[in-house]
């Protein structure tokens, strides 16, 4: 494949000619999936009572294992800058001639966050 990928005019051929498949190498199913569901389809009540706000219906969807694993991962990430922050904003203090040492920067960065965390959506 890596070198059809690297064949400019087999590759413009078969813009043209389009792409032929083998049925050797690749079967056609006759018979079908075990298991499928065959009945009605349609979206659920639950679903319908979420369609008329983009953002209700967007949270629906979205499991709580992934809100659990954003927060922690916002929060590590914080923890992880936490020192580049500080070191830049006690910088920015020194340059306004504000008598303020780093240790003093620290637990005021600290204090004004707050931690990230997941909420249930319902």
């Amino acid at each position: 494949m890596d070198v059809l990928a690297q064949d400019a005019a087999a590759l413009k051929k078969m813009r043209v000619d389009g792409w032929n498949l083998d049925p050797s190498s690749h079967p056609v199913r006759t018979e079908p999936y075990p298991g499928l569901f065959n009945g009605d389809y349609s979206p659920t009540d639950a679903v319908l009572a979420r369609s008329e706000s983009p953002l209700k219906l967007f949270f629906f969807f979205m499991p709580p294992k992934l809100w659990i694993k954003i927060a922690s991962e916002s929060n590590r990430y914080y923890n992880q800058h936490l020192n580049e922050r500080v070191d830049r904003m006690y910088q920015k203090k020194v340059a306004q001639d504000d008598e303020v040492t780093r240790d003093a920067v620290l637990p005021a960065e600290t204090k004004r966050h707050k931690k990230t965390k997941a909420k249930e959506t319902a």
